[in-house]
């Protein structure tokens, strides 16, 4: 498991299958996640990887399902976790994070690149939809 601080109090996981941010402390969040979207405080932000081989009916009857998993696996408190889910490879995300003066923000990105295709190039391959899943962590008081 790798681990990247990216601020006091607040840490990034790698697994092989999540990407985990905790956070000592409260983060007020606004989220479209499979499981505790909306506005909510939370400790523990999960994004969880699908199986290639997972049961497509059961993924969409109940998407929350992997994500109840890993917080169970994890020890976590559901109530402080929120989690959403992608087929993406977890080893491919990216991590930026930028300052100016007191502010700082980390940006915590994975993408599928299964359907990938060249710009201005005719598209042969079957586009099946896919997700782009981001967590913007403001570590400030925004405005």
């Amino acid at each position: 498991m790798e681990v990247y601080e990216l601020s006091e109090g607040i840490k990034l996981f790698l697994q092989d299958d999540a990407l985990i941010v905790s956070s000592e402390n409260d983060m007020i969040t606004v989220s479209s996640a499979v499981y505790n979207g909306g506005f909510k405080q939370a400790r523990f932000l999960l994004n969880v990887h699908v199986p290639e081989n997972y049961n497509q009916f059961l993924l969409h009857k109940n998407p929350e399902h992997l994500v109840l998993k890993k917080i169970s696996e994890l020890n976590l408190p559901p109530e402080q976790s929120v989690g959403m889910i992608t087929a993406a490879d977890m080893k491919n995300f990216s991590l930026v994070t930028k300052c100016a003066d007191d502010l700082k923000v980390s940006a915590i990105v994975t993408a599928g690149c299964s359907n990938a295709e060249t710009a201005g190039e005719p598209i042969n391959a079957f586009l099946m939809p896919g997700t782009i899943n981001i967590m913007v962590i403001i570590h400030g008081q925004p405005t």
